[in-house]
């Protein structure tokens, strides 16, 4: 049996199709987030009361010294739905149905926690902690 011979070119087509989709989709999301950084570090040299009618109260405050800091939490849950593995049919485990059906949904917490750092009043700095930042 023979294969055809533009079988491999369009395979081949294929991929790089599906690689050029995951990379474009890639930079709109780092896209955002560097808008995101961009709009929070915009705070910086603004008033204390000006940052808290923008942003809200914050999740957390604390003071250490002449410094005041302000902790906003953005967290979110995503569920990623299951999917349908199939029963097994193969070699190693003998013929026939092997372990195989849906597998259970995953949770997953993501979020970013910006901290501001006041300073008589004034932003002058911030700092970004988490794997949504």
């Amino acid at each position: 049996m023979t294969i055809p011979a533009g079988r491999p070119i369009l395979r081949a087509m294929r991929r790089a199709a599906f690689l050029a989709l995951l990379v474009l989709l890639g930079a709109c999301t780092d896209q955002a987030a560097m808008q995101r950084r961009a709009y929070l570090a915009s705070f910086v040299g603004q008033d204390e009361a000006d940052l808290v009618r923008a942003l809200g109260v914050p999740t957390r405050s604390f003071t250490v010294g002449a410094d005041t800091f302000l902790a906003y939490d953005n967290r979110h849950i995503e569920v990623l739905p299951g999917f349908y593995t199939g029963p097994w049919w193969g070699p190693g485990w003998g013929w026939g149905p092997g372990w195989g059906g849906w597998s259970p949904p995953v949770i997953v917490s993501r979020g970013c926690e910006t901290t501001y750092d006041i300073r008589a009043g004034k932003v002058v700095s911030l700092a970004m902690r988490g794997p949504d930042c």
